[in-house]
Formats: structure tokens, sequence, C-alpha cells
């Protein structure tokens, strides 16, 4: 596993990544793609050009796998200010083979303070997944908390400068 950052010319294959990420998100919120086929995807331009926003590629034995999405020095939810996991692909073929994981874990390192993984409530898988991958990251040092508001997810907080994973 191999977490390449994305540049300015990587732009198209994020987009096209973004696709497909969409897609499997349509199962849980509702998305459709516009006349031409395509979810439309201006999430994107809040990442590339700014500094306090990191994106990353995920690559498996040299073939792109998916993306990472990251906010730096972002307000947390208890008021610190920390990083953020945005948004987090792994694409079908490589689930289940703990790449998710390693990336994520990478990330938490690139990165140390206090963390954010937000989860809406409907994301049962990635729930289960987030769950496990902080807690095996931080030795089950972690809070979860579920928010019942307009939102209705559930945040992870934690620290990254206090594992040894």
């Amino acid at each position: 596993m191999n977490l390449r950052p994305v540049t300015a010319d990587d732009r198209t294959i994020l987009d096209r990544l973004m696709q497909f990420y969409m897609y499997d998100f349509s199962e849980i919120v509702e998305l459709d793609f516009d006349q031409t086929g395509v979810f439309p995807s201006g999430l994107l331009s809040r990442f590339l050009p700014d500094s306090n926003n990191r994106a990353w590629f995920i690559e498996s034995e040299g073939s792109l796998a998916g993306f990472v999405l990251v906010s730096i020095n972002a307000q947390l939810k208890n008021g610190k200010f920390g990083s953020l996991v945005k948004e987090f692909f792994v694409m079908r073929a490589y689930r289940g083979k703990n790449l998710g994981r390693r990336a994520a874990h990478e990330v938490f390192k690139l990165h140390p303070g206090e963390w954010n993984v937000s989860v809406m409530q409907k994301n049962m898988r990635a729930l289960e997944f987030w769950n496990d991958t902080i807690r095996t990251f931080t030795n089950g040092q972690f809070v979860r908390r579920v928010y019942d508001d307009d939102w209705k997810g559930t945040t992870f907080s934690f620290s990254s400068q206090t594992t040894s994973s």
C-alpha cells in the first residue's frame, strides 16, 4: 500500500475516482447523475488548491485503489483544532484486504494531533470500518459520539500522538 499525494495535474484522475465514490454513496443518500451520466462533483474544488486540505491516492502494487481527502487545522466537534477525514474511498476490488485500514493509519501518522472522523448513521459499513480502524490505531483510546441533530451521524475523536501504531 502506498499513499501518493494528489497534485493539481491529477485533478482529472481524482474527478473520475470521485464518480465511483458517489456511485457507491448513492446507496445511502439520494444522489443522481445528470443528463450526461455524470455525478456533480463540486466537492473537489475545496481540496487541491487549499493549504489546509490534503488529498492522497491510495495505491496497491502500483494501481490506483482509492483516495483520501483530509482537512487539517480544522475546528473539530469538541472546539479543538485538528484534522478531519472528509472523504475516504477504496475501490470495491480492494475492500476486505486491510488496504483501507493501512491507508487510514498512514494518514493519521502524517498529521499527528487531534482527529475527527464523522460517518452518517445510515452508512453501516463505514461505521464498522471506522470503529475497527480507529480502535486498532488507538488501542481503544477514542471517543465515539452519536449525534441526532440535522446530520444524524457518529463522530470518532482521538489523538494520533498517543498511539504506538
